[in-house]
């Protein structure tokens, strides 16, 4: 059984079938754009414009290897690509928020309140980039503040994925209701092994493994609360990125040309 209903399905393709088009519109608007200073035009033509290049492509890749009408058990080598891709995805969502933040820097001559440059670590727009942010019109700055829960979620994932367990996709999951069926399945079939009665061994697993199902799920701990369905999530990531390039490019100084 599929984890989406046709109407998730259908919505999700069409999103997706209208991400090269976006990515067109976007790119255009970030190699045209008549950019202030050096820097700026840099993180935004290798920086942005190349990551957003890779979170199309890595999306595009997921689905393609795990589509979200599938309902059988992925191979390991189709959870390695996908997984490979949405750590790809998670890391250049990240950084794409950390360049239009150099971007904006660089382009309105953001210092700190003693006149001093900022400091790599301080230029970006989580909370405790407070002088980046502060410098912000207030509706981006209430826009950012409700985007907070989703920075703090994203900040974790990349966190994890760098320096304690990395972003995985679980092979298969269990019904809490069927789990004690299929642990009581699974004893009995390596005690049926143990007795070389290999028919009721593989009897047991295939009844064993009928109680699988899978659940496109990615996570970092499987007990824990923030793991994101990441069909919807991939997609969402690109709109939020979407969203704030056009924002940041709304509303910077407009350049004499």
């Amino acid at each position: 059984m599929a984890a989406y209903n046709d109407s998730q399905i259908t919505e999700m393709r069409a999103l997706l079938e209208s991400l090269d088009t976006k990515k067109q519109i976007l790119l255009e608007r970030l190699i045209d754009y008549h950019f202030r200073t050096e820097i700026a035009r840099e993180y935004a033509n290798q920086g942005v414009a190349i990551r957003l290049m890779g979170i199309i492509y890595s999306t595009c890749r997921v689905f393609e290897v795990l589509p979200p009408e599938m309902s059988e058990i992925p191979t390991s080598a189709q959870r390695s690509e996908a997984t490979a891709h949405i750590q790809a995805v998670a890391f250049n969502v990240y950084g794409c928020f950390d360049n239009l933040a150099q971007i904006w820097v660089s382009e309105l001559g953001i210092q700190k309140p003693n006149g001093q440059q900022l400091g790599r670590n301080e230029i970006g727009f989580a909370k405790k980039c407070k002088t980046v942010r502060s410098s912000l019109p207030q509706t981006l700055q209430s826009t950012l503040c409700e985007l907070d829960p989703w920075l703090k979620h994203l900040e974790d994932f990349r966190q994890a994925t760098a320096h304690r367990i990395p972003l995985y996709i679980p092979p298969f999951m269990v019904s809490p209701t069927k789990y004690p069926l299929y642990k009581d399945l699974n004893t009995g079939a390596y005690e049926a092994l143990a007795r070389h009665d290999f028919v009721e061994f593989e009897t047991l697993i295939e009844a064993r493994n009928a109680l699988r199902h899978f659940l496109p799920m990615i996570a970092t701990s499987i007990n824990d609360p923030t793991n994101a369905m990441f069909h919807p999530q991939l997609l969402a990531d690109f709109q939020t990125v979407e969203k704030w390039i056009s924002l940041i490019l709304d509303h910077l100084p407009t350049m004499q040309v």
